[in-house]
């Protein structure tokens, strides 16, 4: 049997920068559109409306007293200023407005959580957050079927003491040079200590 060499020190895997910068990217724009639609709605489309149809009132009274320099000038200045917005429009920005501000904290938190703190290996022991400490004895079965192709792997695990869990090592919501060290050396581990017989297609498993 070849054994598997592990790392020295401690493994870390803090929160994937490109990750993480993107999702604030995508939380200003949808946050900045919100506040955009917000305008739109109860305050920038209502005044426009307003506008045209003060305009369209002074074309009609023009017409009506057969003013046609009044006529055409007005006519102008409705074009410059643009078509009438739809109720439809007014009230979609409303709706858009008052539903992206908070949709996008939300998802801004929970881009924070799912990258919360660190993940650390030290000492043949994976450190995850919101996971007690999992000696690599304890895992129980790692889910490989998406790590060549997306780089994650579920693994599950029985402590001692009874308490039983599954986390994720994805190496893009962490950095994925530590990720994949932590990966190479689980499944290493897992290997030295299974029989092949034993292993199910798409994750590998320790012998009992």
């Amino acid at each position: 049997m070849t054994t598997t060499t592990q790392p020295a020190g401690p493994v870390i895997a803090r929160a994937g920068s490109y990750y993480r910068r993107t999702r604030y990217i995508m939380f200003i724009v949808l946050f900045g559109f919100g506040v955009y639609a917000i305008y739109d709605g109860f305050k920038g489309y209502p005044e426009h409306n307003r506008k045209f149809d003060e305009i369209d009132a002074r074309i009609a009274e023009a017409k009506k007293e057969s003013n046609s320099n009044d006529v055409a000038k007005y006519e102008e200045e409705l074009r410059k200023h643009g078509a009438k917005q739809s109720d439809f429009n007014v009230l979609f920005n409303r709706i858009v407005g008052l539903a992206l501000p908070p949709l996008s904290l939300l998802m801004l938190a929970w881009v924070l959580y799912r990258s919360r703190g660190e993940i650390r290996m030290e000492n043949d022991t994976l450190h995850f957050p919101g996971h007690p400490p999992v000696p690599f004895s304890a895992i129980t079965a790692v889910d490989t079927r998406l790590w060549d192709r997306k780089g994650i792997a579920q693994v599950e695990y029985a402590l001692p003491e009874g308490q039983r869990g599954k986390f994720t090592l994805d190496d893009f919501i962490y950095e994925r040079p530590p990720i994949d060290t932590m990966y190479d050396s689980i499944t290493g581990y897992i290997k030295d200590a299974a029989a092949p017989e034993s292993l199910a297609e798409g994750e590998t498993k320790p012998q009992g």
